[in-house]
């Protein structure tokens, strides 16, 4: 009987890790609201941040018909 109790314990243990790590993932997931490309923190009234020296932006480019 010890073995099974034993067992439950340890399965409650590995389930609380597990939903306390996915806890964490969500809620870092949930509080990144921006994106910085080339940047280690984008600023926070920004979508988009991109920053680079060598290297520009080229926006997507559509046909008239594909508009």
């Amino acid at each position: 009987m010890s073995g099974i109790i034993l067992t439950s314990k340890r399965l409650r243990l590995k389930v609380g890790a597990f939903m306390l790590l996915m806890l964490s993932v969500l809620s870092s997931l949930a509080q990144s609201e921006n994106v910085g490309i080339g940047t280690v923190k984008p600023d926070n009234s920004a979508i988009l941040e991109l920053n680079s020296t060598s290297k520009g932006f080229l926006m997507p480019r559509m046909t008239l018909a594909q508009r």
